[in-house]
């Protein structure tokens, strides 16, 4: 059946148009992805059907390109292959130096403010590996923030650009999908945003870096809040009114809000959801190394002391937390089960969330009976429906926890 004889080969994969794809196919299987991949990098999520139409002609194009006049440079004798295979090597080698030199050094030769003020803008292209950091920047007063390169996060902070209709549609789409689903089993869900510091403390921010009075969230925001069996809390007016009277609330050195922080978040979510909150004190930790010092490899960086209050839950919960086995591994988010059988109340959770879960679980742990963190939003909320119906036990509430720059 697959001999030179066999119909198929004869009538039909002999035809044309199949030889002619069989001889770019492997320029194709080359070419294809990194514009696909571009094609996500600048639509900001998954392409529309439109550009990954055009992403996929434009492969076939450069793949027969690379098939007529590029790969018939090699395939003459070895006599003529010697110099051009060395010079392929050599920039093979060169380029895999650049990237070594690129990833160890990250292009900061200095820390001082003005050498990332680079960051400052919405960037394109090239400038994201090149001059300062796209990873970090410093602030007033040894605050350290994410660049650009994480959820183009600088240039949403700036209002540079604003999402597509699509990607809006997208993720309201999803939201509601959940929504209805719970509606069906009378679950409650709701939606919880963890602000960007830099939406909490501006006034740490780099002089001449000023973010937008409209928050990019907020197209988001608009479509969301209208799904039904949907509640939405975005707890930057509250963190902010807290500032005065709670201390900090962000650690400096790190991209998330610290204990007491998450406790005025999650304050506002229950009073929302007429959950209770649990009584709470806080002592002064030791410095805190948070993440960014890790992100920006600065080898000098002194924590200062106040912005790590260690957390007292009165009285004291027992809840026991287990993993959850079979659920997708993710370095950010880990999959549990919590059971407490002291809890404030009777009721069951599911959360679906991203790092910023992490400050709130201590008050999901003591306030709800089972709390099950089932993933990433991003890995689970599509799957999340259908979770959902098949389970026998339905949870009374649902939590969906997200930064604010995944949107």
């Amino acid at each position: 059946a697959a001999g030179p004889s066999s119909w198929i080969n004869k009538h039909i994969l002999s035809n044309k148009v199949f030889v002619w794809v069989g001889l770019i196919s492997y320029p194709l299987y080359l070419w294809h992805w990194p514009i696909l991949s571009y094609a996500r990098i600048i639509e900001n999520g998954i392409p529309t059907r439109q550009v990954r139409t055009v992403a996929i002609a434009i492969s076939f194009l450069l793949a027969w390109l690379t098939a007529r006049y590029w790969e018939r440079l090699f395939r003459p004798g070895p006599a003529r292959l010697n110099l051009k295979t060395y010079a392929l090597c050599l920039s093979m080698v060169a380029i895999l130096g650049a990237g070594i030199v690129a990833s160890r050094m990250d292009f900061t030769a200095s820390h001082s403010v003005d050498r990332h003020r680079g960051l400052l803008f919405a960037r394109k292209g090239l400038d994201h590996i090149i001059g300062s950091s796209p990873y970090w920047f410093r602030g007033k007063n040894d605050w350290l923030f994410l660049g650009n390169a994480y959820d183009n996060s600088v240039a949403k902070m700036k209002l540079a650009s604003t999402p597509a209709t699509h990607q809006i549609l997208d993720v309201s789409k999803s939201l509601s999908d959940i929504a209805s689903a719970a509606a069906n089993g009378k679950t409650a869900v709701s939606l919880i945003v963890g602000p960007d510091k830099s939406s909490i403390y501006p006034e740490h921010l780099p002089e001449g870096l000023i973010p937008s009075t409209k928050k990019y969230m907020s197209y988001y925001l608009d479509h969301i809040e209208k799904i039904p069996n949907l509640l939405t809390y975005d707890p930057t007016e509250d963190l902010l009114s807290a500032k005065n009277s709670q201390g900090i609330m962000y650690w400096r050195s790190d991209t998330h809000w610290n204990p007491k922080g998450a406790l005025v978040a999650y304050s506002g979510l229950a009073k929302r959801l007429g959950l209770p909150i649990p009584k709470t004190s806080f002592t002064t930790g030791e410095p805190h190394s948070g993440d960014l010092v890790k992100i920006s490899k600065l080898k000098n960086y002194m924590p200062r002391p106040g912005d790590n209050p260690i957390l007292y839950i009165h009285p004291k919960p027992e809840w026991r937390e287990k993993k959850i086995a079979g659920r997708k591994e993710n370095a950010i988010f880990t999959s549990s089960v919590a059971i407490n059988k002291k809890s404030l109340t009777d009721k069951q959770a599911w959360v679906i969330g991203d790092s910023f879960t992490d400050g709130l679980r201590p008050y999901f742990n003591s306030v709800f009976k089972r709390v099950d963190y089932l993933g990433h939003w991003y890995d689970t909320q599509e799957e999340l429906p259908a979770i959902y119906r098949k389970s026998r036990v339905k949870p009374d509430v649902i939590i969906i926890v997200r930064v604010e720059r995944s949107f």
